[in-house]
C-alpha cells in the first residue's frame, strides 16, 4: 500500500481484501433508510439490488494495483447508479497507481462527478462541490502518495546502482593490487631463478649439467612471459586505451612438437587455413592452450598419438590437441587431477574465446580453444 510512514504487515492483496470489506461494511452502516440519491429513481428497487451494487464497488478495489484504472472506470459506473464510499478509495487509488497523470485525473474527474450526482443536487452548489471536492482531495492524496513512492523507488534503485559501481571499483582495485603484488614479488624471484640458472650454466664444465641449467632458464624465461600476460589481463581495466600497440604474430606450435617428440611421443601437426597474424597475447595463450594439453598427454596418456591443430579463419585461431587411448603401463604412476585446464579456461573466456576440455567417443581426449584474433578484453593485449 502506498501510504505515508507506514506499509501494511500482511501484503499488499490481502490488504486492499479487506479494505474492500470494510469499504463495503462501512456502507451498511451509513446506508439510510430510503437509500442514497443517485442517477436513477431506485425508490422501487429491492434492497438486496442496491446492496449488491455496492458491494460489487467495494470489491472492484481489490484489483486497485493490478488493474487501476479499470477497477476506478468500474467503481464509477456503479457509483453513476448509486453513490457509494468507494469512490473515494478509487480516487485515492487512481492517483497513486493509475500510470500516466492525465489518464489518473480523467477517470478522477468521472469518480468526482459520479459521486457528486450534480443533477440530484443542483441548485445547491455547496453541496455539489463538498462532494465532488472529497473525491477530489482524495485523488489528490494519493497522487501525492504515488509520487513519493515513485521518488522513493528511484532513489532506491540509484543506490543499487551506485553499490553495484562501488563493487566493481573495488574488484578492479583488488586485481590491479594482486597484478602489482605478482609483478612485485613472483616475477622477481623468477627473475633471480632464471639469472641463477644462467649463472650455472656459464660457470660448470660439466655439460650434462650445462643443459639442465639452460632447460631451467627458458622454463623460467617461459613462466616470466606468461605472468606478464596474466598481469596484463588483471590489470586491464587501468589500461584500456593506453595500452601500446602490438605487432602482431602468428602462432607456432613447432617447438612444442619437437619437444614432445624428443620425449617419445608420436605428434602429428596440422595448420588449416591461411596462416594469420593475431595479438600477441592471443598467440601466446593457444601456445599455452597446446603446451599444458601435450603435458597432459606426456602425464596421464602414455602410449598414446597426438594430434596439433590449429585452424585459421574468420579473424579467429582455433586449437585443437586430441589424443588417442593411452596404453596402459603399470609402471606408470600417474598423478592426480591438476587445475591446469581450469586455469586455461579462465584465461581463454577473459581474453573472450571458448574452452572446451574432455574425452571423445573413442576413448580419447581432447582440448580445444576457440579464440578471437583480438582479445575482447583490450586491456589484456599488453
Amino acid at each position: 500500500m502506498l501510504t505515508i510512514g507506514w506499509r501494511p504487515a500482511w501484503g499488499p492483496a490481502a490488504f486492499d481484501i479487506a479494505l474492500a470489506l470494510g469499504v463495503a461494511t462501512l456502507y451498511e452502516l451509513q446506508m439510510g433508510k430510503g437509500g442514497v440519491a443517485g442517477l436513477v429513481d431506485r425508490s422501487s428497487w429491492p434492497l438486496g439490488l442496491i446492496q449488491s451494487l455496492h458491494a460489487l464497488a467495494a470489491f472492484a478495489l481489490a484489483a486497485r494495483r493490478l488493474a487501476p484504472f479499470a477497477s476506478a472506470a468500474g467503481v464509477g459506473v456503479l457509483t453513476l447508479l448509486s453513490p457509494t464510499v468507494a469512490a473515494l478509495v478509487a480516487a485515492y487509488s487512481a492517483g497513486a497507481y493509475v500510470a500516466g497523470r492525465r489518464r489518473a485525473w480523467v477517470v478522477i474527474t468521472g469518480l468526482a462527478v459520479a459521486f457528486a450526482q450534480p443533477w440530484d443536487y443542483l441548485p445547491d452548489v455547496g453541496e455539489v462541490a463538498g462532494l465532488a471536492s472529497m473525491v477530489v482531495a482524495a485523488g489528490m492524496l494519493g497522487t501525492y502518495v504515488g509520487a513519493r513512492h515513485r521518488h522513493a523507488r528511484e532513489l532506491a534503485m540509484q543506490a543499487r546502482r551506485e553499490q553495484e559501481t562501488l563493487a566493481e571499483r573495488a574488484r578492479a582495485e583488488e586485481r590491479t593490487r594482486i597484478a602489482g603484488e605478482m609483478h612485485d614479488l613472483i616475477t622477481h624471484r623468477v627473475s633471480l631463478m632464471v639469472l641463477q640458472a644462467g649463472a650455472l650454466r656459464t660457470s660448470t664444465a660439466d655439460e650434462s649439467v650445462r643443459r639442465i641449467a639452460e632447460e631451467l632458464r627458458r622454463a623460467g624465461c617461459q613462466t616470466l612471459e606468461e605472468l606478464r600476460d596474466l598481469v596484463g589481463v588483471l590489470r586491464a581495466e587501468d589500461q584500456i586505451g593506453t595500452a601500446p600497440a602490438a605487432v602482431p604474430v602468428v602462432p607456432d606450435m613447432s617447438d612444442l612438437v619437437a619437444t614432445s617428440r624428443a620425449a617419445g611421443v608420436p605428434v602429428e601437426a596440422h595448420v588449416v587455413g591461411a596462416a594469420a597474424a593475431v595479438s600477441p597475447v592471443i598467440a601466446r595463450a593457444a601456445h599455452r592452450v597446446a603446451q599444458e594439453a601435450l603435458t597432459n598427454v606426456h602425464k596421464h596418456a602414455p602410449g598414446a598419438r597426438v594430434c596439433v591443430e590449429v585452424r585459421h579463419g574468420d579473424g579467429r585461431v582455433r586449437v585443437a590437441v586430441r589424443n588417442t587411448r593411452a596404453v596402459p603401463n603399470p609402471d606408470i604412476r600417474r598423478d592426480g587431477p591438476g587445475t591446469g585446464l581450469a586455469g586455461l579456461r579462465t584465461r581463454v573466456e577473459l581474453l573472450g574465446g571458448e574452452f572446451r576440455a574432455g574425452p571423445d567417443p573413442d576413448g580419447g581426449f581432447e582440448v580445444v580453444a576457440d579464440l578471437p584474433a583480438v582479445p575482447a578484453n583490450p586491456g589484456a593485449t599488453r
